[in-house]
């Protein structure tokens, strides 16, 4: 039951992730020369990173659970 429920909140972060980047879109694409292309480009570098850490987070835990279960 952990591992479905790991992978359950994995996926939340990873649709989280992809929220801030459509978020940090518009800000970025509807900011005239404002403060607001900034907040776009540092959400959208933000959403990028929290995608590689759900990605790493995903990965470590098919590994462990592969090495405990095997």
């Amino acid at each position: 039951y952990i591992r479905y429920i790991l992978q359950f909140v994995i996926g939340i972060a990873g649709l989280v992730a992809v929220g801030g980047i459509v978020y940090g879109g518009y800000l970025y694409l509807f900011a005239g020369i404002s403060d607001d292309k900034d907040k776009g480009k540092h959400a959208i570098i933000y959403s990028v990173a929290g995608m590689v850490l759900t990605l790493v987070a995903w990965v470590l835990v098919n590994i462990i659970i592969s090495v405990v279960t095997a």
